[in-house]
């Protein structure tokens, strides 16, 4: 069942599920407010890419996140909280084998299963998020893209109004720890728990060069640690690519 917070909007199509909350957000929607839609002509990644998938394939949706006393330095893991609702809820359909490439993408193996998209609107102490996800439910992209679909994960087609209510409630639940010191800690342990990155040898292009090293789990404030020829290092944000695995290992922190 979905909490009763939501207000749930369906389009058969639209532009982008984020632009449109995002517009919504700013004319001052409230918390819970969630499009989704069986296409979009003007869908976007990270970086902007564009992602385009047959009409009724892929399950997109964005869903506005207002957190009004939630610290500066814990927005950024709202975009790790949608991730990890999503492998989560996959959980609640006995699907298993989902992890988070860090920072916002869903993977199984190697291979992309969703990406998440989030979107500042208003900067704390008024902190609203939109959070953007596409999770390809009959549809694995054309055959250059190194992808995946539930469809070809199961060989069953899984509801995608069902599919969100879980993805809904899960956030709803996750979202909670980011409030307190304790809450935080739980859900930093619980990321590490998902990511695939760790454990990776990787490369992390960064607005000034490019960084690389072995990723050995999450710092205190929830960004990703690399051990680097130059010595440990704090990422925030970077488009990253997985270079090979190195096996698991304590972040030793």
């Amino acid at each position: 069942m979905r909490p009763h917070n939501y207000k749930v909007s369906h389009f058969g199509e639209i532009d982008s599920t984020n632009t449109q909350v995002a517009a919504a957000a700013r004319a001052g929607a409230p918390d819970g407010t969630v499009y989704w839609a069986d296409f979009q002509s003007a869908g976007r990644g990270r970086l902007d890419r564009v992602w385009e998938a047959p009409p009724g394939s892929c399950l997109m949706a964005s869903v506005l996140i207002r957190e009004p006393l939630l610290a500066l330095d814990r927005v950024h893991a709202i975009t790790g909280v949608v991730a990890l609702s999503i492998i989560e809820a996959l959980g609640d359909f006995d699907i298993a084998g989902a992890a988070m490439k860090w920072p916002n993408d869903v993977l199984v193996g190697e291979n992309k299963l969703a990406g998440v998209l989030a979107e500042l609107v208003d900067a704390p102490p008024r902190a609203a998020v939109v959070v953007g996800f596409g999770i390809n439910v009959t549809y694995g992209g054309p055959p250059e893209a190194q992808a995946t679909s539930l469809a070809i994960m199961t060989g069953r087609t899984l509801d995608r109004a069902a599919l969100l209510d879980a993805i809904l409630n899960r956030v709803a639940m996750n979202r909670a720890l980011l409030r307190d010191d304790a809450g935080w800690q739980t859900l930093r342990e619980r990321l590490e728990g998902v990511l695939s990155t760790i454990g990776q040898e990787v490369v992390v292009e960064l607005s000034d060069g490019s960084l690389t090293g072995h990723a050995v789990g999450l710092s205190e404030k929830g960004y990703l640690l690399l051990d680097t020829e130059q010595g440990r290092r704090e990422v925030v944000t970077g488009d990253l690519r997985h270079l090979r695995s190195t096996g698991r290992t304590d972040s030793g922190k």
